[in-house]
């Protein structure tokens, strides 16, 4: 049995990933600002235990790491990272499930991980960064994001797999 969750969450893992780089980069431009990986970990930690989490966050962060152009290893050095930062902040601060803490954790992760992703980058590659670009991206991203937050928590919560304590 325990073979079978294991081998499941994999296949999950491998399909969200794949959906990621391949369908959803793919859409028009504010449809292409949904970080999906983001989004299932910050929810997955509102139900989950921080070391599955956190197994399943250095496989994503394997993944996507397989398929960017970027060096190898910059995925698996932000991600865990920032789960583990986001779950410091949820049990120190947002100590409810509750709408507006998911908001904030979903803000604040996709700050802190696009901010360090992209400075990152600056070095590496030594290009220029626009921060007026920048800035305007961010808040495309976090109305998108904070939009599919809004209604992946009232479809989690109408089906009560939030069990509020």
């Amino acid at each position: 049995m325990n073979f079978f969750k294991i081998f499941f969450s994999i296949i999950n893992v491998i399909f969200l990933v794949i959906i990621q780089v391949s369908f959803i980069n793919g859409l028009p431009n504010p449809l292409n600002k949904i970080n999906l990986i983001l989004l299932f970990l910050i929810f997955s930690l509102g139900f989950s235990k921080i070391d599955k989490i956190l197994k399943i966050t250095i496989l994503i962060a394997i993944l996507l790491d397989i398929y960017s152009f970027l060096p190898f290893g910059l995925h698996l050095l932000l991600l865990p990272l920032l789960i583990f930062g986001m779950y410091l902040l949820l049990i120190s601060f947002l100590t409810n499930k509750s709408l507006y803490s998911f908001l904030i954790m979903n803000i604040s992760a996709n700050l802190i991980f696009n901010f360090y992703f992209y400075f990152l980058q600056y070095f590496i590659y030594k290009n220029d960064f626009l921060w007026m670009l920048w800035i305007k991206q961010q808040l495309i991203m976090i109305l998108v994001n904070s939009i599919l937050v809004i209604l992946l928590f009232y479809i989690f919560d109408f089906f009560k797999i939030f069990q509020r304590r």
